[in-house]
């Protein structure tokens, strides 16, 4: 990102040629670009595949009739069964803890023929407890003892939404509908957001906003001819993408 002051005097464009000479032995870039950016990207090589559309469930609503009352009646109709699982929200320290434990992970993170940030115990430390500037909500579910899944998640109270940042699971896939009791405790008319790039098992009885469809932040790849892939990158369902995906890039 290039500050105000100092945009349209070709720096951004400096910063890509010296990515694309120096950060070497790599398969391929991505990125998520802003409108502004959008065209310098593809300049110098960057596709866009899609726009990262958002999910949603709709917790509850304020008043009759309302986008979000609408949007809970459908929230309803499509919702899977009620968690059997216990859910709850955790404190940084226990997450750090659980961290600290002996664990694996599920499937969908790793799921053969997909692109996904590597969410190993180092990386989610790093990532979710040591960030230098954004705070984060924990949620766990506990389908046994010997496994969990986590929910890391942002609320905006002034908008009232809860964005899920990511979503991981140790030795169980993880499953957002695990968490709405949890959510809506926290915020009982708050509208869930995630991205479609999470596998369907993940986010089932999320939903497409009618009023965004075909919106959302571009997203970029650029590739380095004749380096073989094990998938193809131009396939959006090839990729397993969250927001904390985005704050990272």
């Amino acid at each position: 990102m290039v500050h105000p002051s100092f945009r349209g005097q070709g720096i951004f464009t400096r910063l890509l040629d010296f990515g694309l000479e120096h950060f070497t032995g790599l398969d391929l870039f991505f990125n998520f670009a802003n409108p502004a950016s959008a065209a310098g990207f593809a300049k110098r090589g960057w596709r866009f595949l899609a726009p990262l559309e958002d999910r949603v469930c709709q917790l509850g609503y304020d008043s009759i009739p309302s986008r979000a009352s609408l949007l809970w009646i459908w929230s309803l109709i499509v919702r899977p069964t009620r968690s059997p699982y216990p859910s709850r929200r955790i404190a940084a320290d226990e997450l750090a803890t659980r961290l600290s434990e002996d664990i694996r992970f599920s499937a969908p993170i790793t799921s053969p023929g997909r692109a996904a940030v590597i969410r190993d115990k180092a990386y989610l430390r790093w990532r979710y407890l040591n960030h230098p500037f954004n705070t984060y909500d924990y949620y766990i579910c506990e389908p046994t003892p010997d496994s969990f899944s986590l929910a890391i998640c942002r609320s905006r109270a002034c908008a009232g939404r809860i964005e899920v940042i990511d979503a991981i699971g140790f030795g169980v896939p993880p499953r957002l509908a695990d968490w709405l009791e949890p959510w809506a405790a926290a915020d009982p008319t708050a509208t869930v957001v995630t991205w479609h790039t999470l596998p369907s098992q993940v986010r089932a009885g999320f939903f497409g906003n009618p009023l965004r469809r075909g919106q959302g932040r571009p997203f970029l790849v650029r590739d380095f001819p004749g380096r073989p892939l094990p998938f193809s990158p131009w396939d959006l369902a090839n990729w397993y993408l969250t927001r904390g995906d985005l704050e990272i890039t």
